[in-house]
């Protein structure tokens, strides 16, 4: 029986709004991961999205060490794998992640980019790109894991609500996420020993929100892939899992506030590209249960040892390298 908490989902996309506020109050910028990872990658190899990527992973790993077994968050090695032969799995991780890495790159963006931010600037073009990537990923899921739903791999789920140690621990974290960006700009405002400079200012700024938003994905349990076909599978299941929506639902409304000034420009374009690289992406996460930010994250937290999830990075990382080549 697996267990839901729409809280912890809500909290959880707090934290992954927080990260998408201070990046737009403080640096006028979008957070997308899938843009983080192309732009982390050759010819330019850009060290503020090599140092938000870098800390997702850090986070991971640190989650795994102090969390891991506490009973606190949702679980990670369950669901998709528990219904594929090993050869199957590696196969299906191989093709959604190409599928992935090709598709948020024609599309330009995934569901941070399109979906918490996208959709906080009030922006068309993302709307229509996650009303695509969110259709196609439910016809996937249902197609695919059909027989995952019905030999019970995704167990029956029930609500439970978390109890004062998930408190405990989001708590400060949340004032943590919070505070350190405020602190870090203050601190560049002043006269100390030793002068931060801007880069300096922008990479340790794009570490802190890098961190928080894979807080939100590890403490909302959007990290482990059975959380999320168990939301796409959709509420006809047995097995539906609505978590997803509440931490779309918190970090959208986090995004809202902070794009209030900065709303997406009128005339956007929507073409073949945006619609066909969002059903890309769209098939590929209904495949794998993931996505860029859930990805790295995962590679900390299983140890770089989940042979799905560094296979699934390695493909993703093929499918970007693709666009690159041939979109020059």
């Amino acid at each position: 029986m697996e267990l839901i908490s729409p809280v912890q989902g809500i909290l959880g996309g707090l934290l992954v709004g927080s990260s998408v506020y201070w990046n737009a109050q403080l640096l006028n910028r979008i957070t997308g991961i899938s843009g983080h990872f192309r732009k982390s990658m050759g010819p330019h190899w850009d060290v503020e999205s090599q140092a938000f990527l870098g800390a997702m992973v850090a986070t991971g790993l640190a989650y795994r060490v102090m969390v891991d077994g506490t009973g606190i968050a949702i679980g990670m090695e369950t669901g998709i794998s528990s219904g594929v032969g090993t050869s199957g799995l590696l196969l299906r991780e191989a093709v959604g992640g190409v599928l992935v890495g090709l598709g948020t790159s024609l599309s330009n963006g995934c569901t941070s980019g399109h979906g918490v931010c996208g959709l906080g600037r009030l922006s068309t073009r993302s709307l229509v790109a996650v009303l695509t990537f969110m259709g196609s990923a439910m016809v996937t899921a249902n197609v695919f894991h059909s027989s995952d739903i019905f030999r019970g791999v995704f167990p029956i789920t029930t609500v439970e609500y978390p109890g004062q140690t998930f408190y405990q621990l989001w708590a400060p974290l949340s004032l943590v996420a919070i505070a350190l960006p405020l602190v870090l700009d203050w601190a560049t405002r002043k006269e100390f020993p030793f002068k931060i400079t801007k880069e300096a200012y922008t990479i340790a700024l794009q570490a802190i929100t890098g961190s928080s938003f894979a807080l939100g994905l590890l403490v909302s349990g959007m990290a482990d892939p059975a959380i999320v076909v168990g939301f796409l599978v959709g509420p006809w299941t047995r097995s539906w899992n609505p978590t997803l929506m509440g931490v779309m639902g918190g970090a959208v409304a986090v995004s809202l506030v902070a794009f209030r000034k900065n709303r997406a420009p009128g005339n956007q374009v929507i073409d073949l590209k945006l619609i066909g690289g969002a059903a890309m992406f769209g098939i590929g996460w209904g495949l794998t249960g993931l996505c860029p930010g859930p990805a790295f994250v995962s590679l900390g937290r299983t140890l770089f040892k989940n042979s799905a999830i560094n296979v699934f990075v390695a493909a993703c990382s093929l499918g970007t390298a693709l666009f690159k080549m041939f979109s020059k």
